[in-house]
């Protein structure tokens, strides 16, 4: 048995959640528009750390919904401002190759080691 083939990023829970919405446009106000069990909310989430590393964006995130790690994420954006990620309303944090959506490059644990592990690895990434 050869080795498995490249792993394929399915589309976004954004554009997901977009086609059951019928092709209207999500309003950001309707926070319960989004429940697929424990599965983070993209509508309700709270930034409540961020550092920027060279170019690399580092946030914490809070998803209430969310029950794993308390709804704790920690993501890494590449080229990008917290404020031009808070324009686009909708935080999904998983991978996806979508263009429509601005989405992380790499997750850590939600602790102050995976904090730390993500500062030193934008720190070396970035020389």
């Amino acid at each position: 048995m050869g080795m498995p083939g490249p792993c394929r990023p399915s589309a976004s829970v954004l554009e997901e959640l977009e086609r059951t919405q019928n092709g209207q446009k999500i309003d950001e106000r309707d926070k319960s528009v989004h429940s697929i069990g424990k599965a983070p909310n993209p509508l309700l989430y709270e930034i409540v750390k961020d550092i920027v590393v060279n170019n690399f964006l580092i946030i914490m995130v809070v998803y209430p919904n969310c029950t794993n790690f308390e709804g704790k994420k920690i993501l890494v954006f590449k080229d990008i401002t917290l404020e031009k990620l808070k324009e686009q309303k909708l935080l999904d944090p998983h991978f996806s190759d979508s263009k429509k959506y601005i989405h992380p490059i790499a997750r850590f644990i939600p602790n102050d080691m995976g904090w730390e592990m993500a500062i030193v690895l934008c720190k070396q990434w970035g020389k």
